[in-house]
């Protein structure tokens, strides 16, 4: 009796273990496999160094560099300009603000509570100038003191986009009235001349006496002298910023008569010492010329006026661009349009379609010399937030693109149709 149940239980504790055996063999995690075809799928992932696709396709992203970060008001970046001398400014929101960074350095300059700026440029006279959209909207720049002078007010305008400055005009591409405006600026000098025809003349040089080998002057003065570009470009409307360089003068190679030239930059002890040949003509040292901080500042004046070149029936003109031959490229919202207008001899343009996007936004437009034009393209639906969340139910992605089977063609009828 005793043997029996000891054979029943180890008979029992035998077949315990195999069904747990084939348990396990049964229920044993088996891997999964799972496709990420859609952006909203990788939403939930950090990327690094790449970037997804509307498509749903992971590409190697473009290698970035950190140069600063703006101060806090700013989160948003409207518009960036690098003026000649390398200083770049910063149009910033949403709590409107114009931010300077000089190297390492970054200021605010200004702030505008009621108001928004969303293109920055450049004035031929080096100014900082600003498209300021408000109520009204208004074209200014800044002035020596960064002080915001308006130039001209555009009271039929809500908003000022982007803007091309010409070396007599400004086009705006504007809302929400979809207008393309040219302001003249009609820059005049004190003189009532324009700015680029002035031009401006050498020092007098003090006469001397011809030697065997003259002294002769830096070319590089003449240069900056003679361009009148190169001064006005760096004038601001009451302040002079620039100084030229100053021709340096070359001691002349010893001759066979041993003479020898006064140095200006010696000590007197110098001079006394060094002999001067006889019967020789002593040249007078050269005297440099003032610095042009002692020329009185030149003060600017406008008097700008506006001709509306294309009322579109889009919304807003969101961007421009500019090619070799002056034609201008302008990119639109509602439909997503890029406009060329040519412009004509009495003032006026014509327009052609250029570019008709599925997107309904133009977002930004790059125009190479030849006309070669890159767009960017927008759906303000997308930007919403929340979208890549409701995306994630939605099998959106690139779209399967099958073969389909090409069909019989159909004889046509023996009599013509009417």
């Amino acid at each position: 009796m005793h043997k029996h149940t000891h054979k029943t239980i180890t008979f029992c504790l035998i077949t315990l273990i195999t069904t747990c055996l084939l348990a396990n063999v049964t229920f044993a995690i088996h891997p999964d496999r799972w496709e990420h075809t859609t952006e909203a799928d990788f939403e939930s992932g950090v990327a690094e160094n790449v970037l997804i696709t509307n498509l749903g396709d992971i590409k190697l992203a473009a290698d970035t560099k950190l140069m600063d970060a703006i101060p806090q008001l700013g989160s948003v970046i409207f518009d960036l300009h690098e003026s000649k001398n390398g200083t770049i400014y910063i149009a910033s929101g949403p709590q409107s603000a114009i931010i300077r960074k000089t190297d390492d350095q970054i200021d605010v300059l200004i702030e505008l509570p009621t108001e928004q700026v969303f293109s920055l440029g450049e004035l031929p006279q080096g100014n900082l100038l600003l498209g300021i959209s408000g109520t009204p909207s208004r074209l200014a720049y800044l002035d020596h003191q960064d002080k915001i002078q308006t130039l001209i007010e555009l009271p039929e305008v809500r908003y000022i986009w982007d803007m091309i400055v010409r070396n007599d005009s400004v086009l705006l591409a504007t809302g929400t009235e979809g207008q393309l405006l040219k302001v003249s600026l009609n820059a005049q000098n004190p003189d009532g001349q324009k700015p680029a025809t002035k031009k401006v003349e050498d020092k007098p040089q003090p006469q001397t006496q011809p030697t065997q080998s003259p002294i002769k002057s830096n070319p590089i003065q003449h240069e900056r002298l003679d361009n009148p570009q190169n001064i006005t470009d760096n004038v601001t409307m009451t302040q002079v910023d620039i100084e030229p360089e100053f021709a340096t003068a070359k001691e002349p190679e010893p001759q066979s008569t041993e003479q020898i030239v006064d140095d200006p930059t010696t000590d007197d002890q110098e001079q006394t010492d060094k002999p001067i040949a006889e019967d020789s003509p002593v040249q007078e040292a050269p005297t440099l010329p003032k610095k042009i901080t002692d020329i009185p500042p030149v003060i600017i004046t406008y008097q700008p006026t506006v001709t509306v070149l294309y009322d579109a029936s889009q919304t807003n003109l969101l961007c421009l661009g500019q090619d070799k031959l002056q034609r201008i490229y302008v990119g639109t919202d509602t439909d997503g349009l890029i406009y060329r207008f040519t412009e004509k001899s009495d003032g006026s343009v014509t327009a052609f379609v250029l570019y008709d996007a599925s997107e309904p936004e133009i977002g930004a437009i790059l125009v190479m010399s030849d006309g070669t034009t890159y767009a960017g393209t927008a759906d303000a639906n997308q930007a919403r937030p929340g979208r890549l969340s409701k995306a994630s139910n939605k099998q959106v992605g690139r779209p399967n693109v099958t073969q389909s089977k090409p069909k019989t063609p159909i004889k046509p009828p023996h009599q013509t149709p009417t």
